[in-house]
């Protein structure tokens, strides 16, 4: 949330974050289909880019950069590839690792990027019935008639939230 945003990335960031569930109730989405539907939203947000006062910005000029990549956090970045979660068995040698390592070398919490987990009697992941994807962007704020505002992120984030709005299913 953005207290969290705020402490830990400070003003100069915004965030924003998409929740994928099950089409069915309570069914496990850390699967295949789970993990290519992800992708799929997480591709669309790579590829938007706005025009605003006559130039063009892709999401890697508005993404909030952590060194040279740009900032997201999701159960994706365990995988080197769409090809490494192709079946159930990859995905869960990957996630019962311990821990699970993000292709950068850190640490994956998985309950930071899945809800509803469910473990076997070892303590393994299961399954999940949500998956999320957080991505932090660049804050552009500027003080407009006493009040803060960031129209480039407002325009940014309302085509994200055309791609949020219509979720793979």
């Amino acid at each position: 949330d953005k207290t969290y945003v705020d402490k830990y990335y400070g003003m100069e960031t915004r965030f924003a974050q998409v929740v994928l569930k099950s089409t069915t109730a309570g069914e496990n989405i850390l699967t295949p289909a789970g993990l290519n539907a992800l992708n799929t939203v997480i591709t669309a947000v790579r590829a938007v880019s706005i025009t605003w006062e006559g130039s063009t910005y892709s999401y890697t000029d508005h993404c909030y950069r952590t060194g040279s990549n740009c900032w997201e956090s999701n159960v994706l970045t365990a995988f080197a590839s769409a090809a490494a979660w192709d079946t159930q068995s990859e995905i869960d040698t990957a996630l019962t690792a311990s821990p699970i390592t993000n292709q950068d070398g850190s640490t994956l919490y998985l309950e930071k990027v899945a809800g509803g987990l469910t473990y076997n009697s070892a303590s393994a992941p299961t399954g999940a019935v949500a998956l999320s994807a957080t991505f932090l962007f660049t804050n552009n704020e500027e003080l407009v008639s006493g009040d803060m505002v960031d129209k480039k992120g407002d325009a940014f984030d309302t085509e994200l939230l055309k791609i949020f709005a219509e979720p793979p299913t």
